[in-house]
């Protein structure tokens, strides 16, 4: 269990790695402020943006593994939908 920290001291850094473009920082640092104040909603939005933005840093670096992964997915769901309509 972590310690509580108030989350007007992980504002600042969380700020201060976003503006240096530190996203996957940034985004531990925004994970800590919903674990400190869960019943904030735009905690969660900022977070869901972070992570969209580390996916497609990802993508970009690991071309190969994300059309794999793209590829691997559709033909799952291609069996799936394949399976419940028989």
């Amino acid at each position: 269990m972590l310690p509580y920290t108030p989350p007007d001291t992980l504002m600042f850094p969380l700020f201060s790695a976003i503006q240096r473009k530190a996203w996957v920082r940034a985004k531990r640092l925004c994970y800590e402020l919903i674990l400190c104040d869960s019943e904030r909603k735009s905690y969660h939005d900022l977070y869901v943006r972070l992570e969209q933005i580390t996916n497609l840093i990802d993508r970009r670096l690991h071309p190969r593994v994300a059309v794999s992964q793209e590829t691997t997915a559709s033909s799952d769901a291609e069996k799936s939908s394949r399976q419940g309509s028989l």
